[in-house]
């Protein structure tokens, strides 16, 4: 079963990140979008949040926004930690 996992992008740095918000269907990971462009979000402990405080890697603080939910194979869900930075 694939999994669905709210991506994050650094506005400062740029660097990109897993929140921990993840949905298991196609339906939910949309639902979850189009409350996110219609402002309706973090409303549960389950849906994403529009923006995120970000560390930078040189102590700097950035600010984070959703993107969307990044579909991902069950094989590489399970190699990947909840908050892994991303390579672009």
């Amino acid at each position: 079963m694939d999994k669905y996992k709210a991506l994050y992008k650094c506005r400062l740095c740029g660097a990109r990140f897993y929140g921990k918000t993840f949905a298991t269907t196609a339906r939910d990971a949309a639902g979850y979008v189009v409350h996110m462009a219609a402002g309706v979000c973090g409303l549960s402990p389950t849906e994403p949040t529009g923006l995120h405080l970000h560390e930078c890697a040189d102590g700097s603080m950035g600010l984070a926004v959703f993107l969307g939910m990044e579909r991902q194979p069950t094989r590489v869900a399970e190699e990947k930690t909840e908050s892994g930075l991303l390579e672009d």
